[in-house]
């Protein structure tokens, strides 16, 4: 039974960690839409924002990426898989 709770435990986590790396790589792609980029270049302000809702507790979770500009998207992308591991 331990074993099972272990192996159960590990699972989750990496399900957990597969969701973060899911939400990352989907403010990535948010900043690269024509829309955003396209705001972006006319000067408009625009703050992409790395959030994801917890089902289990109804909390909401601040990945700490925020993009202002094309050219950080990369950086902040990199520095969000990082923090990760």
């Amino acid at each position: 039974m331990i074993h099972r709770l272990k192996i159960g435990r590990k699972a989750a986590a990496r399900h957990s960690i597969e969701i973060y790396v899911d939400r990352i790589e989907q403010l990535f792609n948010v900043c690269q839409t024509t829309i955003a980029r396209d705001a972006w270049e006319r000067g408009q302000e625009l703050v992409v924002h790395g959030w994801i809702y917890g089902l289990q507790d109804g909390l909401l979770r601040d990945l700490n990426t925020s993009v202002t500009d094309f050219h950080e998207a990369l950086t902040v992308y990199h520095a969000a898989i990082s923090a990760l591991s």
